[in-house]
């Protein structure tokens, strides 16, 4: 049996939470963006989550961005998957990006409860703004819930979504014997 080792909380960096993607950045998001839209196209996935963006590539180009900066911002090496849903986006977290800079985070039912949900906004690639986080169970709450959607969704407002220092000192990183340094959410 391995011994699981937990590792000390990384500092908090400095406001704003603003992030203006450097160009080996961009590179990578629009690559990785064009993949999963490549991906989506070869398994016939009809676009469904990036419906306020005039191509669908363009959401996939925002939602990786939004991916690559809440890993800078937590200290986590984004993974930059292209196809697989079955990890978090960034070590246990999930992130939700909307081109709006207004938008509020959107929860669906298949949503784990458990799970922490970051919303990022990209009005103005490459430019991003990571808003908050918030547990899925805390965001599925009545006064969330979408009024006019096909399926069970909720959308949370900015105004309720926690502040992302907080994430930091619950996102923490273990060391197993078995598989190395993986991260994971501590809800208590």
């Amino acid at each position: 049996m391995s011994e699981v080792v937990r590792l000390t909380p990384r500092a908090s960096p400095p406001a704003p939470l603003s992030y203006t993607l450097q160009r080996h950045e961009i590179g990578l998001a629009m690559f990785v963006g064009m993949e999963r839209r490549k991906s989506a196209l070869l398994r016939g996935t009809r676009e469904r989550f990036h419906s306020d963006k005039a191509w669908p590539i363009d959401g996939d180009v925002a939602g990786a961005a939004g991916e690559l900066v809440v890993g800078k911002y937590l200290g986590i090496p984004w993974e930059a998957v292209f196809d697989s849903t079955e990890a978090g986006d960034v070590g246990p977290v999930e992130v939700r990006t909307r081109s709006k800079a207004d938008a509020d985070l959107g929860l669906r039912r298949r949503d784990l409860d458990g799970d922490p949900f970051v919303l990022v906004t990209c009005p103005a690639f490459p430019t991003v703004t990571v808003c908050g986080w918030i547990v899925a169970r805390a965001g599925k709450l009545p006064q969330y819930a979408a009024r006019d959607a096909k399926a069970a969704a909720w959308w949370v407002p900015q105004t309720a979504l926690r502040p992302m220092g907080e994430l930091l000192t619950r996102v923490v990183a273990v060391e197993c014997a078995e598989h190395g340094r993986t991260w994971i959410f501590d809800e208590t």
